[in-house]
């Protein structure tokens, strides 16, 4: 059954305005079928950010008609996961995600961070990390239900780790991939297979 919904999460320090969320959107717009393409600014607090996640899965649920899948990039890969595992949503595609971000989280405790996109600022609290550790999976409970887009030179994340914790899932590697993982554009037509919108 396709998917008729898509919630695209975008990263830290990003926004809905990202190239990948925008190449997305275009990409879903260009369906013959129609389908509602979501991307929510995200709150930087990580209990906040879910908090909308949450509503807006919930706003969803609502709707009989609608079937929903995930698209998250980096830290909202993280959140996609978090949300599938909790909800049982079973068509999820990962950018790059944070696997552990409780880790590098608690090395910014105290740095102000500056986002491009928007202009906003954020500075990184101690109740972030541990509201993290607490959002954090054990495992992956259903990795067939996950499409993994990993770049191998990601300068900001080890991709090594999303192989491992995603093992049993779908998982794509450029070889020569950055975080930004510009060649996510070319494999928008497996996100679109995969959530049989093509």
């Amino acid at each position: 059954m396709s998917i008729n919904t898509v919630l695209y999460l975008h990263g830290f320090n990003s926004s809905p305005d990202s190239f990948k969320a925008q190449a997305t959107e275009r990409a879903m717009a260009a369906l013959p079928q129609p389908v509602e393409f979501i991307a929510p600014q995200l709150d930087p607090e990580p209990a906040k950010a879910m908090a909308q996640i949450d509503a807006i899965i919930d706003s969803v649920a609502n709707d009989s008609t609608a079937r929903l899948g995930l698209i998250g990039s980096s830290m909202g890969g993280f959140y996609a996961t978090c949300a599938a595992e909790q909800r049982g949503i079973e068509a999820v595609a990962l950018i790059n995600p944070a696997v552990h971000p409780a880790v590098f989280a608690s090395e910014w405790v105290g740095q102000t961070h500056l986002n491009e996109t928007n202009g906003s600022q954020v500075t990184i609290e101690p109740h972030f990390v541990d509201q993290l550790r607490q959002l954090q999976p054990a495992q992956i409970s259903a990795p067939e239900h996950y499409l993994v887009m990993l770049g191998a030179v990601d300068e900001v994340l080890d991709y090594r780790q999303a192989l491992a914790y995603y093992q049993g899932a779908t998982i794509k590697v450029d070889a020569e991939g950055d975080h930004a993982l510009e060649s996510y554009v070319g494999d928008l037509p497996d996100v679109l297979a995969y959530f049989h919108l093509s």
